[in-house]
């Protein structure tokens, strides 16, 4: 099961702040994007209020900023600049997943409009709710550091939620056309060999030649077919700091497919350290 080890400090104070002013080169027009929002956002949503805008600086992939219409705060998500891999940062993909998701599993955010007119952001652009709670970046929160066990306690909430995610219906949410499920891992081992291929390291080619090889070997029949996050650890939940057996929210959904959902408990403790990983190993599993 999932647990912070306890050779890894989940108090050090490393955490940047949650919102900050949009970081240098990032910037966007907001000013055609206010005025598209305000033509195409439900009209339960009102966006007569003065336009403003802050950007989430945690993540390394997709740029993220909360905007606000007055008080009334939503989050805007777009690929970030310069060339970008095929099919990476599928905003069309992620707008698809949450426009439906959210009526068969809550913690989905809902999302509201999807834009493919890069006139107005630079490149295509969706925007969904705001959630509130508190996400675990390599130190607790001090909102939820009174809790007892809190470390074990949100690694079971997250293993609960993704099994909770895996026995949906994709057709019930109508994502059974979201991917081809049959071969699914064996295209995934295939892909990320081509990959290595590409940027492939001398010193150690015949190690990732050799695990690859073993993978290949040990890779088991899939199970059934569900729906797929493939991005799935801490850093991409979102918590209730009252109740830490209780995740809120799940986030960044542009890679979601059909599969075998052991893809996402691979995922998830590949990026979660052991007691006996050093600094070195651990990497992004500090989360």
């Amino acid at each position: 099961m999932a647990v912070i080890p306890d050779d890894v400090d989940p108090f050090r104070d490393v955490a940047l702040p949650e919102l900050d002013a949009v970081r240098s080169g990032e910037e966007l027009d907001w000013p055609s994007i206010a005025d598209y929002l305000r033509r195409t956002l439900p009209p339960e949503i009102d966006t007569r209020g003065t336009f403003h805008v802050l950007q989430f600086p945690n993540g390394s992939a997709n740029l993220t900023y909360m905007i606000a219409f007055g008080t009334n705060e939503l989050v805007f998500r777009r690929p970030p600049f310069g060339v970008l891999a095929p099919g990476a940062h599928d905003m069309g993909r992620e707008y698809k997943v949450l426009s439906t998701l959210w009526r068969q599993f809550e913690l989905a955010p809902r999302a509201y409009v999807f834009c493919d007119d890069h006139d107005v952001a630079g490149a295509d652009f969706f925007v969904m709710e705001r959630c509130r709670g508190e996400v675990v970046r390599g130190v607790i929160p001090a909102s939820m550091r009174q809790h007892p066990n809190v470390g074990k306690r949100i690694g079971f909430a997250l293993v609960d939620a993704m099994a909770r995610f895996h026995r949906l219906n994709p057709s019930a949410s109508d994502l059974d056309d979201l991917g081809r499920a049959e071969g699914f891992v064996l295209r995934q081992l295939r892909g990320w060999k081509k990959r290595w291929d590409l940027v492939a390291d001398e010193r150690y080619g015949e190690q990732v030649t050799d695990i690859f090889d073993e993978l290949l070997a040990t890779m088991p029949d899939p199970q059934r077919v569900s729906l797929v996050h493939n991005d799935l650890k801490l850093d991409n939940c979102m918590f209730d700091p009252a109740d830490p057996d209780r995740v809120v929210a799940i986030f960044d959904w542009d890679m979601t497919t059909l599969g075998d959902p052991l893809i996402d408990l691979g995922t998830l403790l590949n990026y979660w350290p052991d007691p006996d990983d050093d600094s070195s190993v651990v990497g992004l599993a500090h989360t």
